[in-house]
C-alpha cells in the first residue's frame, strides 16, 4: 500500500494549519509589516480587504465599508458598420458556366 493509510485523520490538522496561516497573513497585511518601521501600526484604508474588516476606529463606526466608486463611463463612438454586398446569383451563374463548359467539351469529343 502506498501513501498514508490514516489520511482522514490527518486532514483536520492540515486544514486547521492552512486556515491559521491564511488568517495570520491577512492580519499581518494590515499591521506593522506594511510600513517596515518597528512600532508603527498603519491601517491602509484604501485596501478593500482591510477596509471591509474594519468595524470601529478611534470610537468612530467604520462599518459597513463604503461602496467602491463606479468605474468611469466610457462613451462609445458610433461607427458606421459597412455591410458588404453579397451577390447571391454569382455561385449559380458560375455553376451554370462550368456545366456549360463541361457539356460543350463532352459534345466536342
Amino acid at each position: 500500500c502506498l501513501g498514508y493509510t490514516d489520511l482522514p485523520s490527518r486532514l483536520p490538522t492540515t486544514s486547521s494549519s492552512l486556515y491559521a496561516n491564511n488568517i495570520s497573513k491577512f492580519l499581518l497585511s494590515v499591521g506593522p509589516q506594511t510600513t517596515k518601521e518597528s512600532g508603527y501600526y498603519f491601517i491602509d484604508h484604501e485596501d478593500e480587504a482591510v477596509r471591509g474588516m474594519l468595524v470601529v476606529e478611534n470610537g468612530k463606526m467604520m462599518f459597513p465599508a463604503p461602496a467602491p466608486p463606479p468605474p468611469p463611463v466610457v462613451e462609445k463612438k458610433e461607427t458606421e458598420v459597412i455591410v458588404p454586398e453579397v451577390d447571391y446569383k454569382k455561385p449559380f451563374i458560375d455553376g451554370a458556366k462550368n456545366a456549360a463548359y463541361l457539356s460543350t467539351s463532352i459534345l466536342a469529343v
